[in-house]
């Protein structure tokens, strides 16, 4: 048995979670109106240089703080707008550059400190934006931002006592900081206690009803719980607030993914990629949606398309090898499933699946160390022990199989592959009673299994069980697919003989 697809990111990847907001503030604006012509000195062109970045455009703003700083090179305010345009247009290394200069000119201005922090979360680098933070707010410690942003920094090196501490010192401030409620929710969320997010993004929709990536979030939050529709009605509102945001449009489709709504994930999928075509786990996870319709073929071009765009994507070198592996391409399977060990040796359902791909090709030995090496990753999964029993059954290991199986049910008690395969491994030793109560609990989980009223009427022959063997012959016929009429057959010519 191979593993499910993985869906990006990850964690549940498909919900991951939209990244904390620093808050990037600009100096004072004035009203927004596009001059023809601008004379004045520098301070006029740095408020019509925030008036810019205020309304998105930010190449006007940068050549408006330009002059700006033509006029006076020690402007301080004016680095530290013409930095949050460049921040804004994806230019943090220009951005970190002009709040340094800011920051050589006014070592005393905190607000550039909280907008350099600002630029480093973005770029991941945790430590050195909290010590940038901690000195913004050792000169204005009423800096309701900073806290924030502190906050951010904190939950990103998963300190979360001390995130919360600080988002509770950020509403104490400002108790209507629509930011801060929704970085309660984020940090709720990365420590799972999806509750209590839930409770702290209502609160951010309630301060700004238009706070998108809120109604976003909570919708992860939902999801997280199984509370697809509810989820599905947030990304929707998400989605009237922002059209262009392809995250929620993929989150959306997972929903759908979950709830088995295949087409409506593919529609979601694809409107993702129209906003993004480099968004490489919308291409895998729409791979995803078509493989969970069998659908193979369309699901191979999303794969290859995903590793283009992002080479190290170990999620979905695991998915095309899933593909190869569900078509019996063993051969294709097993490089697919080595690369995704290579990015990611703890990748336990990788080890698992190549498991199951060297199984099909008769390599047992590999397949156990694979599975072995599986289970002490994740000590509690049990596919990884049904496959073990999987492979010492095919290799005539009952007694091994069977313990592999037992540990694979004392996890999963309604793995109903489990109890098949461990009763017919019961049947290889000869232990027919154990067998059949094993098909009766197939049955009890799964009432339409066909092979498992097949099997428990040879098992029932086998002891003299004569009628009960009858009846699970007639359940065969009811359930069997026309596919398998040789066995249809046999089964009424049992019947023929039994009742005789």
């Amino acid at each position: 048995m191979v593993s499910k697809v993985y869906l990006s990111p990850i964690i549940l990847i498909a919900f991951a979670l939209a990244a904390c907001a620093p808050t990037m503030q600009v100096s004072k604006t004035v009203t927004p109106v596009k001059p023809k012509t601008i004379t004045g000195d520098a301070k006029t062109y740095r408020e019509w240089g925030a008036a810019y970045i205020n309304i998105g455009e930010y190449d006007e703003a940068i050549k408006n703080l330009n002059t700006a700083l033509e006029i006076n090179p020690r402007y301080a305010e004016a680095y530290t707008n013409r930095a949050t345009a460049q921040l804004r247009k994806g230019q943090t290394d220009l951005a970190i550059a002009d709040l340094n200069k800011a920051l050589e000119i006014n070592p005393r201005f905190a607000q550039a400190y909280n907008n350099r922090a600002t630029a480093l979360l973005r770029t991941g680098q945790y430590e050195p934006a909290l010590a940038d933070l901690d000195k913004a707010l050792e000169i204005n410690s009423r800096y309701a931002e900073a806290y924030s942003n502190r906050a951010v920094a904190n939950a990103g090196l998963r300190k979360y006592p001390e995130a919360l501490a600080d988002l509770d010192k950020a509403l104490e401030i400002n108790p209507k900081y629509a930011i801060a409620q929704f970085n309660r929710g984020y940090v709720y969320s990365a420590m799972g206690q999806y509750e209590d997010a839930i409770a702290q993004f209502n609160l951010a929709v309630d301060l700004d009803p238009g706070y998108g990536d809120a109604f976003s979030n909570r919708a992860n939050a939902y999801a997280a719980l199984g509370q697809y529709d509810r989820a599905i009605a947030d990304y929707d509102r998400a989605l009237e607030l922002n059209p262009t945001h392809a995250e929620a449009y993929s989150n959306r489709a997972a929903a759908y993914l979950r709830k088995g709504q295949y087409n409506h994930a593919v529609s979601d999928y694809s409107k993702a990629l129209e906003i993004d075509p480099n968004f490489a786990e919308a291409y895998n996870d729409r791979a995803s949606a078509y493989i969970s319709q069998g659908q193979y073929e369309r699901a191979i071009p999303d794969l290859v398309r995903a590793l283009e765009i992002k080479p190290g994507f170990s999620k979905a070198y695991y998915n095309r090898g899933f593909v190869y592996a569900a078509r019996g391409e063993y051969g294709r399977a097993i490089p697919d499933y080595d690369k995704a060990l290579q990015l990611n040796p703890w990748f336990a359902e990788a080890l698992s699946n190549r498991a199951a791909a060297y199984s099909g090709i008769g390599r047992y030995d590999e397949a156990i160390s694979d599975l072995d090496k599986a289970l002490e990753i994740r000590p509690q999964y049990s596919k990884a022990f049904y496959n073990r029993g999987f492979v010492h059954s095919a290799i005539g290991q009952y007694d091994d199989a069977i313990e592999d199986y037992n540990k694979a049910l004392a996890i999963d008690p309604k793995f109903v592959m489990a109890y098949s395969d461990r009763a017919s491994a019961l049947v290889n030793k000869g232990r027919y009673d154990l067998a059949i109560d094993d098909y009766n609990k197939v049955l009890e989980i799964t009432p339409g299994y066909a092979l498992a009223y097949f099997n428990k009427a040879l098992a029932c022959e086998a002891v003299g069980r004569i009628q009960v063997a009858v009846e699970a012959y007639r359940g065969y016929i009811a359930h069997a697919p026309p596919d398998q009429a040789p066995y249809i057959q046999h089964a009424r010519k049992r019947i023929a003989v039994l009742e005789h």
